[in-house]
């Protein structure tokens, strides 16, 4: 076999049919030779069918679709191949494809409504927390004047309210949070 690769490398084709089929009658139960022969066999010489009747007989269904493809171009069908795994995939040849589906038409969705902001959420140190009654007031008078929520922190519904944040501490102060303790 190492002489019949040397001469497939040098591409001398009839060399090497010749050599594979000596081979191949001295050692018939090795699929190398046969598959080796197929490939350097001229489309539709008697030698290809010879080869591709060999390598049919074989398990590898890579060499077996080779074989199959070589035997239907003499007129050979060769099947029933007696590995169904091989048979599978020699039916799945045949089956002609799906005609492709026609696009189904779907209409453009609707806009999506808009989504409500928590006003009890802070989004600036400076802003306050707004409570549940402030903010669904807040969000319908937004939405009729159709300015975003939250534009300045609390300039329509706090006006009037006593200040809640806490008090500025003094720069040089540090509390127990800050310490780390």
């Amino acid at each position: 076999m190492l002489f019949v690769h040397w001469l497939e490398n040098h591409r001398l084709r009839r060399s090497t049919l010749l050599f594979c089929f000596l081979e191949g009658v001295h050692h018939p139960s090795r699929p190398t030779a046969f598959v080796i022969g197929l490939k350097n066999a001229k489309p539709g010489s008697w030698l290809e069918k010879v080869y591709a009747r060999e390598v049919f007989k074989f398990d590898n269904a890579r060499h077996c679709l080779l074989a199959y493809e070589a035997l239907k171009r003499h007129g050979i069908d060769p099947r029933p191949h007696r590995n169904p795994e091989i048979n599978g995939v020699l039916v799945s040849i045949e089956r002609q494809a799906r005609p492709e589906a026609e696009p189904v038409v779907v209409p453009p969705a609707s806009p999506a409504p808009p989504l409500k902001r928590d006003g009890r959420i802070k989004l600036f140190d400076r802003d306050e927390p707004r409570t549940t009654t402030e903010v669904t007031g807040a969000t319908h008078k937004a939405a009729d004047e159709g300015t975003p929520m939250g534009g300045s922190p609390g300039a329509a519904s706090t006006a009037g309210q006593p200040d809640r944040r806490p008090p500025a501490k003094p720069e040089g102060s540090r509390d127990a949070d800050t310490m780390g303790a």
